[in-house]
């Protein structure tokens, strides 16, 4: 394991069955509990990826979306990305060609360089039709708990989302 500043790398074991799931977990597990954790995993070395494995990955995501934080995917071999399409998770996770790619785009457009008093951040859904909810870091005490929005909603954002990544990658 490395760090880069509050950034951990991790590389991901060669071989992900239960036994090795449970003994990277032993260690990654508390780090996932921090406060924003921020989280890359080097899969430069997965030659074999079980079920176990993947629910893993997808486990230590949902952690660390929890607790506002992010993990980000790096180096994938090609054993790794047949496993994740296959699986049908791949479009979930956020992958870089490197783990310094990984690293970077944590830092990409900080917080504060992005006004905040301007709507723009919903403009993409609502052109759509969509009704959006801003989940923005950077933004407090903007909505009333009277607020909701409809799961169908939240849904449609982000296919939208998904489709704008595709478009951007594309």
């Amino acid at each position: 394991m490395q760090t880069s500043g509050p950034i951990v790398v991790m590389e991901v074991p060669e071989i992900l069955n239960v036994k090795e799931v449970h003994s990277f977990m032993e260690e990654l597990g508390p780090l996932l509990e921090s406060n924003r954790p921020r989280v890359v995993l080097d899969c430069s070395q997965v030659r074999s990826m079980e079920s176990a494995g993947v629910e893993m990955l997808l486990c230590c995501l949902e952690e660390v979306l929890k607790r506002d934080g992010d993990l980000k995917l790096a180096a994938l071999s090609p054993e790794a990305e047949v496993i994740l399409e296959l699986m049908r998770v791949a479009r979930v996770f956020e992958t870089f060609q490197t783990c310094e790619d990984a690293v970077r785009s944590f830092n990409a457009i900080p917080t504060d360089a992005v006004p905040q008093d301007a709507p723009w951040y919903a403009n993409v859904f609502n052109e759509r039709g969509r009704r959006c909810v801003n989940l923005a870091d950077g933004m407090m005490d903007i909505h009333t708990p009277d607020e909701h929005i409809a799961v169908e909603d939240l849904e449609a954002m982000v296919d939208v989302t998904l489709a704008l990544v595709d478009a951007a990658r594309a």
